[in-house]
């Protein structure tokens, strides 16, 4: 009897042990999933800034009779940061992405 009472009691323990385990493997899953998303639309995102700076300069290029680097700078410029910004979301997400991949791996094995 008492026998028994210890072991119901011990799968009781390993139940809620997995399920404990098994919200926090989600979690991660869900911080895997969504560090994935922001690392592939950032430098789309980041691209698309950079295409609409390249066709302001280009306008301003066509506009005027003679090219002066001051009027293409400001849209040349518009250019490069949003591609700058693109890549460095994208880095910071992608280390996000290792460091939430480990800790899946390490959820699942009960660590």
């Amino acid at each position: 009897m008492v026998m028994s009472m210890m072991t119901n009691e011990r799968q009781s323990d390993e139940n809620l042990a997995d399920q404990v385990c098994g919200k926090r493997r989600r979690a991660w899953l869900r911080v895997v999933w969504g560090s994935v998303a922001v690392a592939v639309l950032a430098p789309l995102i980041g691209t698309l800034g950079t295409v609409f700076g390249m066709v302001g300069a280009f306008e301003a290029l066509s506009d005027s009779e003679d090219a002066k680097p001051e009027a293409l700078a400001g849209d040349i410029s518009l250019a490069m940061k949003t591609t700058m910004a693109g890549m460095g979301i994208s880095a910071i997400s992608v280390l996000v992405f290792v460091v939430a991949l480990v800790m899946v791996f390490r959820v699942s094995k009960g660590r």
